[in-house]
């Protein structure tokens, strides 16, 4: 379905992450008269994407991570690199040379994007339900993810280790923890 996931705007430029439309960039200056700049055509689902340094990061279904330069050309995005996660991407944050994916059955995929075309899955975290948005939070020298896990409620995983994350907490809403981006 073609319906708009997530929305980020910068300068001029709206970033649509448009279901199996893929991401779809709009010129946004004159707000009565918005025109489609390009597209890119993704392979899964685009569910929502985060803007870094001329990068955007795209949680993208079953396909999972892809990385689109989209400031170089903002009619024609270019696929930079694309990292296949275990479970069906729903929502990434991104932080210093890390992206966090909400993996949905599969809970939190942790990606090392210091290299954007060679993005590589350096742990994981399986959460009990369904891993729908991430937050994280640094504060030296400790780091966690708190993962929105649908009936589960929220997940707390302490990420001093990379490579084995551990889940530390949780609290059970007896609701569907759908998002808790602000």
């Amino acid at each position: 379905a073609n319906w708009v996931q997530g929305v980020k705007v910068v300068g001029d430029v709206a970033y649509l992450a448009a279901g199996e439309a893929g991401l779809l960039t709009l010129d946004v200056t004159n707000p009565a008269n918005i025109r489609r700049l390009g597209s890119f055509d993704t392979s899964g689902t685009a569910q929502k994407a985060r803007i870094v340094n001329g990068l955007a990061f795209l949680a993208d279904g079953e396909a999972g991570l892809l990385i689109i330069d989209v400031f170089s050309n903002p009619k024609q995005p270019c696929l930079i690199g694309q990292c296949d996660t275990p479970g069906h991407a729903a929502k990434v944050r991104v932080d210093n040379e890390y992206a966090y994916v909400a993996d949905g059955q599969a809970g939190l995929t942790i990606i090392n994007i210091s290299d954007p075309a060679k993005p590589k899955i350096i742990g994981s975290c399986d959460t009990p339900d369904y891993a729908s948005d991430v937050s994280v939070f640094s504060s030296i020298p400790k780091r966690y993810a708190y993962v929105a896990d649908a009936r589960a409620g929220i997940q707390i995983i302490d990420l001093t280790n990379m490579s084995k994350p551990v889940l530390t907490g949780s609290y059970s809403t007896k609701n569907y923890a759908a998002a808790i981006s602000i």
